[in-house]
């Protein structure tokens, strides 16, 4: 219930905050007061203590909202808050949804597939946290891979920030890993994604940040 809870309000939240009415999604009560500057709908270090009631919107014109990554999980966070009201939202992401049938030949979502059926058999598959740490894993070992017999902390450091298009099993076609001495973020890819009611479905070019 607290998982529920929670997730029911942040996306109350975040539609709340954006000011914004979906004919479809629907808008939260009481929205706070104050509104984020220089914020066009992505949405982040949202307050905590606000109501968690969502109510589907009577109103014919809507903006269309774009939601945070971090908050585009289905079951998560789509699910508990009405997933039957989502189709349409827009977001961005870096990585294959592990349950979207478009993966079901790719030879790395089968690899990431015999990893957890061998090492977390009950994990959550369609949680963007076991993606994720099988990517940083992988990743890990990309660099432990480069450091050859220096395990120092001089030369991982040294490696860690000179990845060259490091392709990981799990990264959308196209994306890759590129780091540099001043540049530690990992991922500066993405697509943008539209949720088709059962699934995020990504549309338009690569976007670099």
């Amino acid at each position: 219930m607290g998982r529920v809870n929670y997730s029911r309000r942040m996306l109350a939240l975040s539609l709340a905050i954006a000011g914004v009415s979906l004919p479809a999604f629907g808008q939260a009560q009481q929205p706070p007061a104050t509104q984020p500057s220089g914020n066009s709908g992505v949405f982040q270090n949202l307050p905590q203590n606000q109501p968690t009631v969502i109510k589907p919107s009577t109103t014919s014109s809507a903006k269309e909202v774009t939601l945070n990554f971090k908050d585009a999980s289905i079951d998560a966070v789509l699910s508990p808050a009405g997933i039957e009201n989502a189709k349409g939202i827009i977001s961005a992401s870096s990585f294959k949804e592990a349950d979207d049938p478009t993966w079901r030949d790719d030879e790395g979502m089968k690899r990431w597939s015999a990893f957890m059926d061998g090492y977390y058999p009950g994990g959550d598959r369609k949680s963007i946290f076991t993606v994720y740490g099988y990517s940083a894993a992988e990743l890990l070992m990309q660099v432990l891979k480069q450091c050859g017999d220096n395990l120092s902390r001089e030369n991982v450091m040294a490696q860690a920030t000179s990845l060259k298009n490091v392709k990981l099993d799990l990264l959308l076609p196209g994306l890759s890993v590129n780091t540099g001495p001043t540049d530690y973020r990992v991922v500066k890819e993405f697509r943008m994604m539209r949720f088709t009611g059962d699934r995020w479905e990504p549309f338009g070019p690569i976007v670099t940040d």
